[in-house]
Order: structure tokens, then C-alpha cells, then sequence
């Protein structure tokens, strides 16, 4: 039968001890725009997740066929993800497609604590520093989606490139 719930003033607050999550580390979040619509892609390294696709970290890329759409996504073996929860690495594949040719512009979003974040376009051969600037490039409907690669860290150089290298002195 129909009834009644009725809540008096105090009843209706919040309590002071109300519990919050602690703020996310080690997190990218990636967007992708074009054509007035936007798309993202979250990375985040944590100590306890698994390289390749995980149930409880990882989550599948769900594509659209929506016009002018730009769509990204990282990738684990064969996996697609929309969400990415890995243990730390020093690089990322990325995937990019669209719908449709046309302009489309990637940033950093979200960079958490992070001191080096590099986007490498292995079609042009173009590399961007995401803590500094977005980067905007050209793209035709079809072309191979694995397109780019995230760096966390120093591109281009060796880390041995120390051990060619000897110092000495004469004569003072």
C-alpha cells in the first residue's frame, strides 16, 4: 500500500565526517578534439596494476560511428582502452581515428605529478613536450590508427651515453 517517508531538517545534512577519496596520482588524461567534439583517454600507473588488460583497472575502448567524432584510446597487447591502469612505464602507445578527414588537436588534460610527458607522432616524426603544449596535426579518414606513442620521460637521449665519455687532466 502507498505510504509516507518524511525527513525533518536535521535529518536532510551532511555528516561532518563525510568520507572523500583521496586525490588520484599518477594520472594522464589525454583529449582529443576536432570538428567541436572532444574525446579522452585515461592513463594512471599504479604499483599494483598488471601490464596487458586487467578487469579491475583496465577498461575497453567503446567506439562511436558519430560524425567528425576523434576518438583515442592506449593500448595493452591487442586491447583497446578507454582506461589504462598500468604499472610505471616509460612509454605508452596511443591510437587516434575519426570518421571523418580533417584538423584534430591532442592535450594533456591532466598531468597529475608528473615532470615529463612527451607525445611522439610516428607519422611525421613529431615531437611535443604535453606539459608545455597541445599539438594539432592532420588526419585522413582510414589512415593506421596507431599513430602516436606517450613518453614519461626524456626523448632522445641515451641513457648510456655517459659510459663513451672519459674526462682526465694534464699539467694542472
Amino acid at each position: 500500500a502507498p505510504g509516507s517517508f518524511d525527513l525533518a531538517g536535521t535529518e536532510r545534512g551532511t555528516p561532518s565526517d563525510w568520507f572523500y577519496k583521496d586525490e588520484v596520482t599518477s594520472l594522464l588524461v589525454m583529449e582529443a578534439t576536432g570538428d567541436e567534439t572532444s574525446d579522452v583517454t585515461y592513463v594512471r600507473f599504479m604499483d599494483q596494476a598488471q601490464a596487458g588488460f586487467a578487469p579491475d583497472g583496465d577498461f575497453h575502448k567503446l567506439f562511436t560511428t558519430m560524425e567528425g567524432l576523434a576518438q583515442i584510446y592506449t593500448t595493452a597487447g591487442a586491447d583497446q582502452l578507454a582506461v589504462n591502469a598500468l604499472p610505471a612505464t616509460d612509454m605508452v602507445p596511443m591510437g587516434f581515428t575519426a570518421p571523418t578527414s580533417g584538423s584534430y588537436t591532442l592535450q594533456a588534460i591532466e598531468t597529475s605529478e608528473f615532470t615529463e610527458v612527451y607525445l611522439e607522432d610516428l607519422v611525421t616524426g613529431d615531437m611535443t613536450n604535453l606539459l608545455i603544449d597541445s599539438y594539432t596535426f592532420d588526419y585522413t579518414a582510414g589512415e593506421a590508427a596507431e599513430r602516436f606513442i606517450i613518453h614519461f620521460g626524456a626523448v632522445g637521449i641515451g641513457e648510456n651515453l655517459m659510459n663513451s665519455v672519459s674526462i682526465w687532466s694534464t699539467d694542472n
